[in-house]
Order: structure tokens, then sequence, then C-alpha cells
């Protein structure tokens, strides 16, 4: 025998600890399991709603600099926390991009558009028509991507350099949902990359209950499972392990009661189900 008394642990946020929240909760078993050493866990199945907002606080930036007659300026746009389709986010850009402009600067007109620029039949919905052309009557912009803003030499140098407000370039916030393949120019119009509603293409649900045995570019440890986002906002996100013998982790304790559960997204940062709550099931085996 492998010396396990068990095997699977059942987690459901509902049946989480007083104070956590369905992103960030702890769980604490009826009594302590006890497990040999060597053993490893894998994540075989879960359940998680997209219930975040499309952009939030943590994802809702655009970084912008503004050219007229001669001067430049550089601020932070700041688009609505909530869940959007492609109208409701082209109001709210176009809205959060003509509060507070400079003086001189033309007006922004956001339109929904297709891949070649076209407005002629934009209908509501239609999944040919899923960009944006962003047109400024009068100036020139430029809009800048996160690979830029995130770096502390640029923004010293170009961004504090040239009067724009402070930001924190390791948690720059920045929206995956609008993004250009060549914001970075002065412009009167931009047009956007084809526009990703998801808001998140990737969940890492991360546990104490493992080693730091997994690694990203952005540091992500403790993961039991990278989950796919494969469903629009309201939708029921179902993932199922890949049957690889090799995805699984070391658990980090051979004594475990209480265990926290995290979900970060790409960057690292928290995804707030705004109480969506989700449930998995651990596999627990000698390796």
């Amino acid at each position: 025998m492998d010396g396990l008394t068990s095997r699977k642990l059942f987690v459901d946020s509902r049946l989480r600890q007083p104070g956590g929240k369905s992103h960030d909760f702890v769980i604490e078993l009826p009594e302590s399991l006890q497990f040999p050493e060597g053993t490893h866990v894998l994540c075989s199945e879960a359940l998680i709603p997209a219930s975040w907002n499309t952009v939030d606080e943590r994802s809702g930036r655009l970084y912008i600099s503004e050219s007229v007659a001669g001067s430049t300026t550089y601020r932070i746009v700041e688009l609505d926390s909530q869940p959007h389709d492609s109208e409701s986010l082209r109001l709210a850009l176009q809205n959060a991009l003509n509060a507070n402009r400079p003086a001189g600067l033309g007006t922004y007109t956001v339109t929904r558009s297709s891949s070649a620029g076209s407005t002629a039949t934009a209908a509501i919905g239609s999944a040919a028509y899923r960009f944006f052309t962003i047109t400024l009557s009068a100036g020139a912009f430029a809009v800048f991507p996160r690979e830029l803003v995130s770096v502390q030499g640029w923004y010293v140098g170009q961004w504090l350099g040239g009067g724009g407000p402070e930001y924190n370039p390791a948690a720059p916030n920045t929206t995956e949902v609008i993004t250009f393949e060549n914001g970075g120019a002065y412009q009167s119009s931009h047009q956007t990359k084809y526009l990703d509603l998801r808001g998140r293409h990737t969940l890492f649900i991360c546990s104490s209950l493992v080693n730091n045995d997994s690694v990203s570019v952005n540091n992500l440890r403790g993961v039991v499972a990278k989950v796919a986002v494969t469903e629009a906002y309201g939708g029921l996100i179902s993932f199922q392990h890949g049957g690889n013998p090799y995805d699984l982790v070391s658990l980090r304790d051979t004594s475990v009661k209480r265990i926290r559960f995290w979900i970060l997204d790409a960057h690292g940062q928290p995804v707030d189900l705004r109480g969506g709550e989700w449930s998995a099931t651990l596999v627990f085996c000698r390796h």
C-alpha cells in the first residue's frame, strides 16, 4: 500500500471560513489529514463561474499621451469597473477619453468597426465588428502598451519626465480588453486589436497546500491548476485534468487541517469573482 488514508479533497468556496471571499478563502477540515513523505496532489476537475468584471480596478487603465499645438501631455484614462458588452465598452471608453482631456485638444469619437476599419454595417453584437476605431477631431494621441509602461526606466525618464502622474510600474493595471497594434505612435486615429471581452484569458488556482515548485514569468507560486477561460461573462468554466502523469505538485506539509485557496490571473493579480462560487476536486497520490 502507498500509505494514503485520504485520496480526494472536495473544495467548495461556499464552505469557507468567515472573513474570506470566493476568490480567496480558507477552509478548515474536520480533522487533520496525515500524508506520508512524497505525497503529491493534482486538480482533477474544477467549475468556476466567469463572474469577474470585464474591466476592474486592476485591469481598467489606458496610458496615453496627447499632442496639440506643440504641447505634449501624459495622463491615465480609467475605465468603468463593470461587466461590458462591446457597445457599453465603446461608450465607456469614449466618455473616459473625453473626460479631463487637455485644453485645445479635440473630441474623441469611438466607433465599432471591422478589422479593415469599416463602420458601415457595424451591427451591435456582430463578431465581424469587434474592433474599435478611435478618432480625435484635433490633435494627435498615443496609447502605450503594458510592456512599455511596466519598464522602470521608461516610467522615470519618459513618463515622469514628461509630467505624467505617478503610478506603480510593477502593477500598472492596464486593460487587456482594449489593446493596439501601433498605439505608441502619435496619430489622430487608432484602431484596436480584436476586442476580447473575457477580460482574463487564464486563471491560476493556487493553494497553501502545495510547495512552490511551479513557476512562471510573473513568479506565480503554489499553483495547483492552470485553467483556460473558455466562457464569456456569465458562463461556467469547466476544467478537467489532461491526464499527464507529471501534471501534479508536491505537498508542502505532511499534516493538513487549514488550507487557503486563491485565484490569480496571468499577471499575478487576484481575480475578483464578485461572489461567484466555485468548486474543485483534488486527488492525492504517491509519485
